[in-house]
């Protein structure tokens, strides 16, 4: 915001908070004042079954409020806008818009670190809040087949990287009793941002079977890393990253297995074999981002 002794106002909220009626009524008061929303996504309308009853509530009054008095929306992806846009209709007012895809921090990772050699035994990662939108059941049941149908020293490592979110009783059961854990599966809560990069960066394959992504940041630091990734089926990953990316369905845990199983059996890959993978695919970054957004503004 700015100028508020009483001049124009332009109140850009990028975070899905403060969106409330008294905040859009303060900067309405305003002659000539206008609002600027960045949403990241629409998931608790979308799929309300990953979110707490209150928060969808509350998000939709939010997602009301954007619909009927936003001077202009900014989105992350098309897929978000385009789901957004389905909602609003049906709020009555869809406000302008335009897509500028979020830019990846060059420093999440030192540039020396960026293209590393793999580990040196299959290690796979899942990246993200551990609940239940991201899907860690499916993969942990994989690793209970493989456990089964295989010797373990050729079972390959899962290692969990996130913290423990909400409603997700079952997958914190294996995660705290289950005899893999510690020996084939890890849960690390606690990473700092260059212990995850370094840990991407030498990893044999990310593993996103998500039902449901807004951006999907992880995603887009592997891929600058040249790492390959296994992800579901959706719709902003392929607008983002395009054939990159193996997509499975989410739905089809023996093609997830396979998949893992074929990464598994190849040969360990080196900085060149992840600088070569890395330059098939072109990286969203932060000025192309505000560019678009201080022209749209």
């Amino acid at each position: 915001m700015h100028d508020l002794a009483g001049g124009p106002v332009t109140y850009v909220n990028v975070g899905h908070s403060n969106l409330r009626a008294q905040v859009f009524a303060a900067v309405k008061s305003h002659e000539k004042s206008r609002i600027i929303v960045l949403i990241h996504d629409i998931i608790p309308l979308s799929y309300p079954e990953y979110s707490r009853r209150e928060v969808t509530a509350r998000f939709r009054a939010d997602m009301v409020r954007v619909a009927r008095l936003a001077d202009g929306v900014i989105y992350n992806s098309a897929a978000t806008r385009s789901e957004a846009e389905q909602a609003f209709v049906g709020f009555g007012r869809v406000p302008p818009g335009m897509v500028a895809h979020l830019g990846l921090d060059q420093d999440f990772i030192a540039p020396d670190q960026r293209f590393a050699v793999a580990f040196e035994r299959p290690r796979f990662h899942i990246v993200g809040t551990i609940e239940p939108r991201k899907n860690h059941m499916l993969l942990l049941q994989i690793w209970r087949e493989m456990l089964r149908e295989l010797p373990a020293n050729e079972v390959p490592e899962l290692h969990i990287i996130g913290r423990r979110g909400w409603n997700n009783d079952n997958v914190f059961n294996i995660l705290d009793t289950d005899p893999m854990m510690g020996h084939q599966v890890f849960e690390h809560n606690s990473m700092t941002d260059a212990q995850l990069g370094r840990a991407l960066a030498s990893s044999w394959g990310l593993l996103f079977p998500s039902h449901a992504e807004g951006f999907g940041l992880p995603l887009i630091e592997a891929a600058a890393c040249g790492i390959p990734i296994l992800c579901g089926e959706n719709t902003i990953s392929r607008e983002v990253l395009g054939d990159y990316p193996l997509y499975l369905n989410v739905d089809n845990s023996y093609a997830w297995k396979q998949g893992i199983l074929g990464r598994a059996g190849r040969k360990r890959e080196s900085e060149a074999d992840r600088k070569a993978r890395g330059g098939t695919v072109s990286i969203p970054d932060w000025p192309s981002h505000f560019d678009r957004i201080f022209r749209f503004i």
